[in-house]
């Protein structure tokens, strides 16, 4: 397969991987790194066959290499926001634990206060009805 097709085919995985619902960093950046080397590649043939001057090797290398810092970049950035994902996840659970352990004593309480409350009308009751007929 000549380069060129290669090359595209290439872009093109590419693309249907970033289209796709489900991305997968890990293949995209395989990928991607498997275009740098490809267009490094097609660079230093084309100016072993002197089809390109040094100078615009040069430039076209250090925007790869920009490029590349760039990735690498992102890449970082990702992982880090995974890792505060699963920690904010984390968190996120113990919260929820605290909560319904919480919610679960309110409600136990609750019953709790309750009873004492009834328990409390009916002794009030009583003393209105010994207090109320005097038969002390």
């Amino acid at each position: 397969m000549p380069r060129k097709d290669h090359h595209k085919k290439t872009q093109n995985k590419l693309n249907v991987k970033l289209r796709s619902d489900n991305i997968d960093v890990s293949k995209i950046k395989k990928i991607v790194k498997k275009l740098i080397k490809e267009r490094k590649s097609f660079l230093s043939q084309q100016l072993n066959r002197d089809e390109i001057f040094a100078k615009y090797y040069e430039l076209e290398n250090s925007k790869i290499n920009k490029l590349e810092t760039q990735i690498e970049s992102l890449i970082s950035k990702i992982n880090r926001l995974k890792n505060d994902k699963n920690l904010y996840q984390t968190e996120n659970n113990k919260l929820k634990k605290e909560l319904q352990r919480i919610a679960s004593r309110y409600d136990d309480n609750k019953t709790e206060l309750e009873s004492y409350y009834n328990v409390i009308q009916r002794t009030n009751y009583v003393l209105q009805e010994v207090f109320g007929s005097n038969k002390i």
